[in-house]
């Protein structure tokens, strides 16, 4: 099955407020990994310092929590915000996944345990708080909750998707992982543009759901061609997907660049995948956050965060995306 694009996106409507950049001695960002909703505003974690930059609404800045070193509260190798209810979990992306669990006022709360191997990507359940990390290539996830013993997910084999003629081990593309409300997993493979969908509680069973067809088509045609120029030389390449997250509806956000779209709202109750537009011309930022309304973009030379509001219009056409 394929996702089919929607003939509408979404589109910035009004750029509500910046933190950051040249000029601002606010707050000076090192980089701009994550950022996570929070009662009083928003969480933004800067993996260069290894903080956590806490902002109200209007991206004022309230404190930094956190810092370099390995004693409580303090972070090594941060990579990844969730939320828990109202808490935070800070996952460190090196070898072990350490989590750090901090107050929505930033009060560091406690660590759990390592989940004892290289993790790739990590998703947490909002409310009941399970792991579903992602711990190698050869298998999706390794669920791990509380005293169980790890359980490995196979990965879909190749043969059961479309292939685009030498576009695959090309580069070390990653699988992201996020799980919503309803416990249902998902899997975005990053290799065959795939996100594989299964019920949390289970083993087995789940659909498989391919990119929207010329999209997809387009990057893995992109990324054969880009291995053969580099002489296949993967740490040479730029990775297409680099998001995953759950949305409050059930959908899903993921950042896949595409033409003038930084991602797509994947609805895996319709099939229809809905690109997000931003116009290259006027932002260097990538997009770090999107509920559905609310969009937050940041990065750059000198790291700007800045928060804009979205509404769907109809897709601009090629040659209109402002690229």
């Amino acid at each position: 099955m394929y996702f089919s694009e929607s003939d509408s996106a979404y589109v910035i409507s009004k750029v509500e407020a910046r933190l950051g950049g040249f000029g601002d001695d606010r707050v000076a960002f090192g980089s701009i990994l994550d950022v996570e909703k929070i009662p009083s505003g928003w969480a933004v974690l800067d993996g260069i310092n290894r903080h956590i930059v806490f902002v109200d609404r209007d991206l004022n800045p309230l404190r930094i929590v956190g810092g370099a070193g390995e004693g409580p509260g303090e972070f090594q190798a941060p990579g990844q915000l969730a939320m828990v209810g109202d808490t935070i979990a800070v996952l460190e992306m090196g070898s072990g996944g350490r989590v750090s669990y901090i107050g929505p006022q930033g009060n560091f709360l406690r660590v759990s345990g390592h989940v004892g191997h290289p993790v790739g990507s990590i998703a947490v359940h909002p409310d009941s708080g399970r792991f579903y990390p992602i711990l190698a290539r050869e298998h999706y996830l390794m669920r791990v909750t509380g005293d169980e013993d790890p359980r490995q997910i196979a990965r879909v084999p190749a043969i059961f998707l479309p292939e685009i003629k030498g576009s695959a081990d090309i580069a070390e593309t990653p699988n992201l992982v996020a799980v919503t409300e309803d416990g249902t997993v998902h899997v975005l493979d990053g290799e065959h543009l795939a996100l594989v969908s299964y019920d949390g509680s289970d083993d087995t069973g789940g659909r498989i759901a391919l990119l929207p067809m010329e999209a997809r088509n387009r990057l893995l045609e992109e990324r054969s061609q880009t291995g053969k120029t580099f002489g296949g030389y993967e740490l040479l390449l730029e990775q297409t997907v680099t998001r995953l997250d759950p949305l409050a509806d059930g959908r899903l956000f993921a950042r896949v660049r595409y033409r003038a779209s930084e991602g797509y709202v994947l609805d895996p109750g319709s099939m229809t995948a809905t690109p997000i537009v931003v116009s290259l011309a006027d932002w260097r930022q990538r997009v770090v956050y999107f509920d559905g309304r609310l969009l937050v973009l940041g990065g750059g030379l000198t790291p700007e965060l800045v928060l804009a509001t979205t509404e769907l219009a109809p897709h601009p056409k090629t040659g209109e995306e402002g690229r």
